[in-house]
Formats: structure tokens, sequence, C-alpha cells
């Protein structure tokens, strides 16, 4: 470790240099209250809690403790670990900010190895993680993801309060999906966006997914769905293989899922095979003795566009009477966001017993 800086007394600056190699972030965070670090810098590691081991890390800047006119920083962490902001509490009903997507709280994530170069301006890095997890608050039901890899390139630029984000060559795979993405993410304009401030911002995200598990669809529907939603599909979906996925999510995220906006798309289209599907799952199903039944291996399309979501269906069988066979279905919910009712039309034929008998 090597620092060199000069101490100065009221708006005087002067520059400064720290070299560090092989250190655990938690011993620099004890450094760092002994160096001239802006109040903004200090607050940022105290939100971030930081863990983890920098391999190198070069630093130069010009300021005080009260401000940095210039600096710059390359360097090299592994095991990286940034703590994720708890997000805003939900608005109570009738707010006027109900009927939007709640303001999530800021992302983390833990496990990476990151090369990053980066000055007052703009700056660049590299991601890789394995074993790791990323951390969506106020995004998903289960904020936590698990990853087995991600890796990504990632760019930014920022001017003032304003901020841009270019990620990359992202490519991701867990126990549920595998697939690759690009994209940007910049802050919304005050005056313009709903919201009436720069966040959530505006994302442009298109991506694909070369294999995934249809009973874990779910899992993925953000939180802009609403609960009864999420959780039809979750108890609906028993089973599957999802392949050919692609996903877009395109806007100001203040108005997502751009139901009631034409100025934004989130569309997710998936080819799906041996699909497990009880269109209505067992838990809705009154005490009778003769149930609804399910609808099994199904083959055929499941489409999620703003609000709605759709399954066409190009061939199955039934639960429970093998002699019939599905040739066309559709089962659609019109609207995922408010008292989603599910719409089911269906083609079977077969033998005339095992159809009185369901």
């Amino acid at each position: 470790l090597r620092a060199l800086y000069q101490p100065t007394e009221g708006p005087q600056q002067a520059p400064g240099e720290l070299d560090i190699s092989h250190i655990d972030l938690a011993a620099l965070q004890e450094l760092a209250s002994a160096l001239p670090l802006p109040a903004g810098m200090q607050h940022w590691m105290g939100e971030l809690q930081p863990t983890g081991v920098i391999e190198t890390l070069a630093l130069k800047w010009l300021g005080n403790d009260q401000a940095w006119s210039t600096y710059s920083a390359k360097g090299q962490v592994h095991n990286l670990s940034l703590r994720a902001e708890t997000p805003p509490a939900l608005p109570e009903p009738g707010a006027p900010t109900a009927n939007h997507a709640p303001r999530p709280g800021r992302p983390g994530f833990s496990g990476a190895s990151v090369a990053f170069e980066l000055d007052q301006n703009s700056g660049k890095a590299t991601l890789g993680l394995r074993a790791g997890a990323l951390h969506f608050p106020g995004v998903f039901e289960e904020p936590r993801i698990p990853m087995d890899t991600l890796a990504a390139d990632v760019t930014w630029t920022q001017k003032q309060d304003d901020m841009q984000v270019q990620f990359n060559n992202v490519r991701f795979s867990n126990e549920d999906l595998q697939g690759q993405a690009s994209g940007s993410w910049r802050t919304a304009s005050v005056t313009s966006s709903g919201s009436g401030s720069r966040f959530p911002g505006v994302l442009k995200l298109d991506g694909t997914l070369s294999r995934g598990k249809g009973e874990r669809v779910h899992r993925y529907l953000p939180l802009v769905v609403a609960a009864d939603a999420r959780h039809y599909v979750r108890d609906a979906i028993l089973a599957g293989d999802t392949r050919d996925v692609k996903f877009r999510v395109h806007g100001d995220l203040w108005h997502m899922p751009f139901d009631k906006t034409a100025d934004g798309e989130f569309r997710i289209v998936a080819k799906v095979g041996k699909v497990d599907y009880a269109f209505v799952p067992p838990s809705l199903m009154e005490a009778a003795p003769l149930k609804w039944p399910a609808l099994r291996q199904l083959d055929g399309e499941l489409i999620f566009d703003r609000a709605s979501m759709s399954l066409k269906v190009s061939k199955g069988l039934v639960a429970d009477a093998p002699g019939l066979k599905v040739s066309r279905a559709t089962a659609r919910i019109a609207d995922l966001s408010h008292n989603a009712v599910v719409e089911v039309d269906a083609h079977i034929d077969g033998p005339l017993n095992d159809a009185l008998a369901i």
C-alpha cells in the first residue's frame, strides 16, 4: 500500500495518490477514514458496504475532504459484493402513485470479479460472476436471484445528476435459465417522466434465452404484475420447457408494464414444450367430486405482451383421459395488473366416453 496526499485548509485543493494491492475491502474502509475522501464518497462507502479483495487499485485525485474536482481509478476486485437498497414503502391504495410501478430499490450483487477504469465523467468495467447472486429489491417477489455464471461489459457516462449506462455481451445462466442480453439505462427527464424524478429511469433491454423451465416463469414476473396473477401462473404452469425465448423492455420504468401508454414495450415470446397446464389450479377449485382436468404435454407459444398473457397450444393431451387429444387451444389473461380473468378456448378430439368422464 502506498498513499500520497497533502492536507489542505479551506477550499484549497491538492493532488493525492493511492496504490493498493491484495487488501481486503473491509480494511480499506477503515483506511478511508484517514484519507481526504469527500463526504459523498464516504456516504456511498457506507451505503454500498463493499466486501471483497482488491487485487490492484491505482487512484489519483485533485481536491480536498469536501470535493474532488478530478479523479481517476483503475483496478481489479475479486469476490466483490455490493449491498442492495431496500425499496421505498408501497403507496397506499388511492394515493396518486398507487397505480404506477413502485420505485425499485438499488440493485446489488455478490461474488463478482470486476476489472474497472473510471474518472469523474465516465468509466468501463468487465464483470464476471460464478456461484454468486444478483439482488433486485422491489422488482421481483424473490429479490435474490442465484447465478451460476454471469459476464458483462459495462460502460457509463455521468454529467451532474444525469447518468447513462450501456451493457453489452451480457451472458448468464442458473438452474432456471440460460441466455444473453444487451441494452442501456439512463436517468429520466424530471420534466417529462410521470415519476417527476430521474428514477426509476429509462431502460432499453433486449435479450434471448436458449433454455428455461416453464414452472419457474412466475419467479421472473416483475412486481408490476398483480400478486394474484403471478401466483396463478405459479400454480397453473406445473412443468414444461422453454426455448427460443425473446424478451424486450423499452421505456420509462415508471409506466411498466406500459399497458396505459403507447410509449413503451414489455414483451416476452417463448416456444414451449411438454407443458403441464392446470388452467384451473387446485387452489382455485371449489370442493366438488369432479375437477377441471389439467392439460398435459402441450406444445405451443407463451406470450407476455404489456399486461396480458396468452398460451397458444398446437397439440397436447388431457390429464387422466388418454384417449383425448388437444388439437388446438388458447388460454389468455387480458390484464395481469388488475382483476385477472382467465379465458380458455380448446378443441379436443377423442372417444365420447373419455370426454363424458371429465
